[in-house]
Parts: C-alpha cells; sequence; structure tokens
C-alpha cells in the first residue's frame, strides 16, 4: 500500500478570507450587477492581486468572451 504525507494547509491570507476568496461564495456585490449568473462566476473566479499566471489569464479572458457571446449573441439574434 502506498505511503501517504500529510502536509498541514497554508496558512490563510485574512484578506482573501475577508473577501470570500478566489473563486467565491463571499458577497462581493457582484451579484447585484444584474449580469448573467455564468458570467458572475467567471468573475468571482479572477485571483485576488497577487500572481496570475499569464496562460492562466488567457485562458480565463477567452473563456469570458466567449460565454458573453453565447450569453448575448442569443440575446441579439432574437432581434434580427
Amino acid at each position: 500500500m502506498p505511503a501517504v504525507a500529510m502536509r498541514e494547509p497554508p496558512p490563510v491570507d485574512p484578506a482573501v478570507e475577508k473577501n470570500g476568496g478566489a473563486g467565491g461564495g463571499g458577497n462581493d456585490g457582484l451579484d447585484n450587477l444584474g449580469l448573467d449568473p455564468l458570467l458572475i462566476a467567471l468573475l468571482k473566479k479572477i485571483p485576488p492581486s497577487g500572481e496570475w499566471p499569464a496562460a492562466q489569464r488567457v485562458r480565463w479572458f477567452l473563456t469570458f468572451a466567449m460565454n458573453v457571446s453565447q450569453i448575448y449573441d442569443k440575446t441579439i439574434s432574437r432581434w434580427k
């Protein structure tokens, strides 16, 4: 049977904990913007200031852009 090494969890940054963390669940005012819940969920995935590697940022922006198109292109197409 393989051995498992237990580690202590990293300390929680009080600023991150206060703001609901990176991925949310906290009430950060985004829910009151009147945006589609999908976009709000993506906005809550933005990490607090600090490191956010370029490849992950690009992937997030592409995901956000595709979802904006998915949500708003449907609305616009109904008007055509």
